[in-house]
C-alpha cells in the first residue's frame, strides 16, 4: 500500500447498504485505502520462503490476523464483513495458500485519472497550490476593495472651531436659526474658548453644540426667560454706553467718543446685540 495520495468517496455513499453498518463501512474504507494505485510486485512469505507476487492496481495483499490489528477487530469478524463485501459486488477475494489477493471493482471511479506515477503526489501539491492561490487571491481582493472604498469615502477628522464653517457668524446664525441672539451669542463665545483655551476638537461642531444646549437645557442653566433677560440687560448696556459716548462727545472730554458713537458703541456683533 501507498502511503501517499487519496481517494475519492462520493456522496451517495451515505444512502448505501454499506454506510448503514458502521464496521462494514469502516472495513471498505480501509479496503480502499489498502489497495495499490499502481501496478507493482509485493514479496510474500510462504512458509519458510518467499516469493513475489504482481499486485494490481486496486488490488492489495489480504491476511485476516494482520487486518484485525489494523481495523482494531476480531480477525474472524474482519472476514465476515469481506464475504459480505463481496456478496454485495464491492469487491472480489482470490484465495490462495497463504494469502489473499482483493480486487476493488470499478476501483476507476475512485482515483482522479491522471499520470499513474504522479497522481498522488502532483494531486496532493496541486490542491494545496490551487487552496494557497485562491487565498492569495481572496486577501488580495479584500485589500483592493478595502483600499478602495476608503479612497471614495475618506475618513473624516476633527478640527478645531477655528476651523469649522460655522466660525463664520452668519454661517453660525443661520444654523442655529430660532434661537435667541444672547444664546447665539453665549454658546458662539462658549465654542471659542473651549476651542481655543483646552484645544478642542470635533468631527461637527454643530452637533457638539447642540449638545451642550441640551444638556444645559436639561440643568435649567439656560430658560428662555433668562435669555430674554439677557437680551434686556445687554440692550439696556447698549443704550447705557451711546448715552454715555453721547455725553462725553458734548463735553469734549473723550476724543475717541466720536469714533465709538458713529461704530455703534463696543457691543455691537452679528447676532443684533
Amino acid at each position: 500500500m501507498n502511503d501517499n495520495g487519496f481517494v475519492k468517496l462520493f456522496r451517495q455513499s451515505i444512502d448505501s447498504q454499506v454506510f448503514a453498518n458502521a464496521d462494514l463501512w469502516k472495513v471498505w474504507t480501509w479496503c480502499l485505502m489498502k489497495a495499490n494505485y499502481k501496478d507493482n510486485w509485493v514479496p510474500i512469505t510462504t512458509g519458510k520462503g518467499e516469493t513475489e507476487v504482481a499486485i494490481k492496481k486496486g488490488q492489495f495483499i489480504f491476511g485476516r490476523n494482520i487486518a484485525g490489528k489494523e481495523l482494531r477487530m476480531k480477525p474472524f469478524s474482519v472476514y465476515k464483513r469481506m464475504l459480505k463485501l463481496k456478496t454485495i459486488g464491492n469487491l472480489n477475494i482470490q484465495s490462495h495458500t497463504h494469502y489473499s489477493i482483493v480486487t476493488i471493482n470499478k476501483w476507476e471511479a475512485y482515483q482522479i485519472q491522471t499520470n499513474e506515477e504522479e497522481q498522488p503526489k502532483e494531486q496532493l501539491g496541486n490542491n494545496k497550490g490551487t487552496a494557497r492561490e485562491q487565498l492569495g487571491n481572496t486577501n488580495k481582493k479584500e485589500k483592493k476593495e478595502k483600499k478602495e472604498k476608503n479612497s471614495i469615502t475618506p475618513k473624516k477628522r476633527k478640527h478645531s472651531f477655528e476651523n469649522s464653517p460655522l466660525f463664520e457668524m452668519t454661517k453660525f446664525a443661520e444654523y442655529f436659526k430660532g434661537w435667541e441672539p444672547s444664546k447665539m451669542r453665549h454658546y458662539y463665545n462658549s465654542a471659542l474658548e473651549y476651542s481655543g483655551s483646552k484645544g478642542a476638537t470635533y468631527l461637527d461642531w454643530g452637533l457638539a453644540i447642540r449638545s451642550w444646549s441640551r444638556k444645559d437645557d436639561n440643568k435649567n442653566k439656560f430658560t428662555p426667560k433668562s435669555f430674554a433677560q439677557q437680551d434686556d440687560e445687554a440692550l439696556s448696556n447698549y443704550m447705557d454706553e451711546i448715552n454715555n459716548l453721547d455725553r462725553s462727545l458734548k463735553n469734549g472730554t473723550n476724543q475717541d467718543a466720536e469714533v465709538k458713537l458713529v461704530q455703534g458703541g463696543d457691543n455691537q456683533n452679528v447676532f443684533g446685540l
